[in-house]
C-alpha cells in the first residue's frame, strides 16, 4: 500500500468508526430547528464536542488528499492549523481535569463558547455577531500539558505543541516564508496551479502520514470516552498497524522529545 493510500486508509477506516460512535447512548441525533435553518442538538456536553471535533478532523483530513492529488500541498498547510485545534480541543475532555470529576473553568469556557450560536438573531436581516469568550490557545495546551498521565515536562509539552501551531500559522496568514515555498522549480516560477512534480509532494505526504495517525489517536481517545469498547478496539487495531509501518509513532513522546532536543541547534 502505497502512503497515499494507506492515508486514504486511515480516512475510509475513521468515517465507519465515527458513523458506528454516533449511535452510542451519547449521541443523539440532531434535529431540524426552523429558527437557526440548521440542524442542532438538544443535548450539549463535552462528549458531543469530543465526537463532532473528531467528525470535523476526518473532513479536514479527506480535504487534504483532494488537495494533495491536486497538487495544491501549500494551502494543506491551513488544513494542518485546523486539525491541530481540533485535537487539542479533544484532548481538553479526554477526562476532566479538575477535583471529584468537575469541569475546570477553561473546560466550561471552551464548551459554552463551542455550541455558542455564531449570530445573537438569525431571523433579522441585520446579522449580529455573538461576542464569544474564547479561551487563548495557550492556556488550553498549558491545561492539556497539566495532564497527570502527561510523561512529557508540562512545559516542554506546551512549547512544543506551540512551535507546531506558530509554524502553521504562517499558511493561515500568509507569512513571506510560507508564500515563497511556492516558488522553485527550472525555470523558477511561482506555482499557483499546484506542485505536482516538486519535492513539496513527498514533503506533504510524509507530514499527512503523521496527521492520518493523530486522527486514529483522536478516535481512539473519542470511543474510549463514549464507552463504546468495539469501536475502540477495531481502532486500536489500525492504531498497531500504522506503529507497525512507521515504528516512530510507538515511541514514547519523552523519548522523541528527548531527540528533538538532541537535534536543536545550540
Amino acid at each position: 500500500m502505497t502512503e497515499l493510500g494507506l492515508i486514504k486508509h486511515v480516512a475510509e477506516e475513521l468515517e465507519r468508526s465515527y458513523s458506528a460512535l454516533g449511535k452510542s447512548n451519547w449521541i443523539k441525533s440532531p434535529q431540524w430547528l426552523p429558527d437557526v435553518k440548521q440542524f442542532r442538538h438538544e443535548e450539549q456536553h463535552e462528549c458531543l464536542l469530543i465526537y463532532l471535533k473528531g467528525i470535523r478532523w476526518v473532513s479536514l483530513l479527506n480535504a487534504s488528499i483532494a488537495l494533495l492529488e491536486a497538487g495544491h500541498v501549500h494551502e494543506i498547510g491551513i488544513l494542518c492549523r485546523c486539525m491541530d485545534e481540533s485535537f487539542e480541543d479533544m484532548l481538553l475532555f479526554v477526562r476532566n481535569l479538575g477535583p471529584d470529576s468537575k469541569p475546570t473553568r477553561a473546560q466550561e469556557r471552551v464548551l459554552n463558547e463551542f455550541f455558542q450560536e455564531q449570530f445573537e438573531d438569525s431571523s433579522t436581516p441585520m446579522l449580529s455577531a455573538s461576542k464569544r469568550d474564547r479561551v487563548p490557545r495557550d492556556r488550553i495546551r498549558a491545561a492539556i500539558a497539566g495532564l497527570p498521565e502527561n510523561v512529557v515536562n508540562p512545559h516542554d509539552h506546551a512549547q512544543l505543541h506551540g512551535t507546531i501551531y506558530d509554524a502553521f500559522s504562517g499558511y493561515v496568514h500568509g507569512a513571506y516564508p510560507h508564500i515563497m515555498e511556492l516558488y522553485g522549480g527550472n525555470p523558477p516560477q511561482y506555482h499557483m496551479a499546484g506542485m505536482i512534480g516538486t519535492p513539496r509532494i513527498q514533503e506533504c505526504l510524509r507530514r499527512l502520514i503523521d496527521y492520518a495517525y493523530r486522527a486514529v489517536l483522536g478516535a481512539w481517545y473519542t470511543a474510549k470516552r463514549l464507552g463504546d469498547d468495539e469501536v475502540a478496539a477495531d481502532i486500536f487495531s489500525l492504531r498497531k498497524d500504522m506503529e507497525h509501518r512507521y515504528p516512530q509513532f510507538a515511541a514514547t513522546p519523552d523519548v522523541l522529545l528527548k531527540e528533538m532536543k538532541k537535534k536543536a541547534p545550540k
